[in-house]
């Protein structure tokens, strides 16, 4: 006998502003929250011989929750018919934790109810985690368009974390891009 139980439920919440005073110029938020339950049970009786007890149940009850705020800044730019850039900035900060809780017992005196009787079990064991981790990003990229032949691409990201070792809780990712158009 064997359940599963996963339900999940994703959104993803977004708003654009364009700015009237500045062509080009847009203000895009995010907002992503995600929950996620998860009921796992199992149970096993091998041996109908009542002088050998060899049932085995289990439980699992979790439960995480996260979540994502973006806020983007993107600003586009057309210079004459040689030259573009556009130019975003991103600010985000994310959160996500879980807490899970599991229940086992063997050789039930009863195996009737299986999972929902661990009471019964000879040998019980029950273990709980948890954690939560958050996160705050910062990105800046330009990008640049030659003749649009000739693409240019420099960016650099800063991320923190809260897993991250205590005295590096930042790291800074650069990075360059060069293409041509055939």
């Amino acid at each position: 006998q064997n359940e599963e139980i996963y339900i999940y439920l994703f959104a993803n919440f977004y708003a654009i502003l364009n700015a009237p005073f500045l062509e080009g110029l847009s203000y895009r938020v995010n907002f992503s929250p995600n929950y996620r339950w998860n009921n796992t049970y199992d149970f096993i009786k091998q041996d109908i011989n009542l002088d050998f007890n060899n049932t085995q149940a289990s439980k699992l009850n979790r439960q995480d929750y996260s979540w994502v705020w973006e806020n983007i800044v993107t600003y586009n730019k057309q210079l004459n018919n040689n030259h573009a850039f556009d130019v975003t900035l991103l600010y985000g900060q994310n959160h996500s934790k879980y807490e899970s809780t599991t229940a086992n017992a063997s050789q039930l005196a009863n195996a009737t109810n299986g999972w929902n009787d661990l009471g019964l079990g000879l040998l019980q064991t029950v273990t709980s985690t948890g954690q939560a981790v958050d996160g705050l990003s910062s990105m800046f990229r330009l990008n640049y368009r030659l003749k649009d032949k000739y693409l240019a691409t420099f960016t650099v990201r800063r991320d923190g974390s809260s897993v991250y070792a205590k005295n590096n809780k930042f790291a800074t990712f650069p990075s360059a891009a060069l293409a041509w158009i055939a």
